[in-house]
Parts: C-alpha cells; structure tokens; sequence
C-alpha cells in the first residue's frame, strides 16, 4: 500500500506531484512511483531529489539521495531514476514490510551546500568544486 500526502505550496514553491495515489502490489513483484515536479531540480549537473519512506509512528526514513543514490543501510531492492522533472522510485522485488507511505522531496539547497564543502573540502585547488560552492550560495541568497 502506497499513500500520498499533499503539502500546500507557496506561490513559486516548485509543486511536486507524486502517482499513482494508492497502489496494491504482490509480494514478489516491482512497484513503481512516479514523482513529477513543476520545475527543474537539476541544480549544477545535482538532481537535487530525494525519497523517504514512512511507516505508522516514525520519522520519514531516507531511502534514496540525488534521485539515484542509495542510502546506506537501505536495501538493494529499491532504486531511484530519473532528471531534470521526472523521477521513479522502484522497489523490486516487494516485501511485505515495505507497506508504508512514500514522498518525493526536493533537497533544500543549502543542505547540499553544506554536504559539498564537508565531503570535498580537504580539496581547496579544485575550481570546479569552489565555483559549484558560489553558485550554490548565490542560489540560497547567502555568500560564504
């Protein structure tokens, strides 16, 4: 059982709209999710989307970073694909604990930022890194 939950958008919020609403899958066989969002999430060559799954009475658990990225601990079987405005999670093969709800959710840029200047920090020379850090900035209205 796959449920989805609509937060309201402020006017030039990007609007993300997940699909189906609800979805039956056998145990065994691949579910997929759709995640459409009104505007670009690619932010310098990052897409900047995330997945969480929640289950009743917890915090949303993040599965997938970077719309393709596993988080550690999280089973193989799911994925994320996807660009630009349209992204997939997959879970396959389905288990019976993976009832819960599931969410989109673009990466707030200045969580990123701070991920970027933490893992590539030690790398002052790399141009290409000290430019996507500005700009990065720039983007959120703050500059270092």
């Amino acid at each position: 059982m796959i449920c989805v939950f609509v937060i309201p958008s402020s006017p030039g919020d990007i609007v993300l709209t997940q699909s189906p609403g609800f979805l039956t899958v056998s145990l065994g066989q691949k579910a997929t999710i759709s995640c459409k969002s009104s505007d670009s999430v690619d932010f310098f060559g990052i897409n900047a989307m995330q997945w969480y799954q929640q289950k009743p009475g917890h915090p949303p658990k993040l599965l997938i970073y970077e719309a393709s990225n596993l988080e550690s601990g999280v089973p193989a079987r799911f994925s994320g694909s996807g660009s630009e405005t349209d992204f997939t999670l997959s879970i396959n093969p389905v288990e019976a604990d993976d009832t819960a709800t599931y969410y989109c959710q673009q990466m707030q840029v200045l969580w990123r930022r701070e991920m970027l200047v933490t893992k590539e920090a030690h790398d002052p020379t790399n141009l290409e890194f000290v430019l996507r850090i500005v700009a990065l900035y720039e983007l959120d209205g703050e500059y270092p």
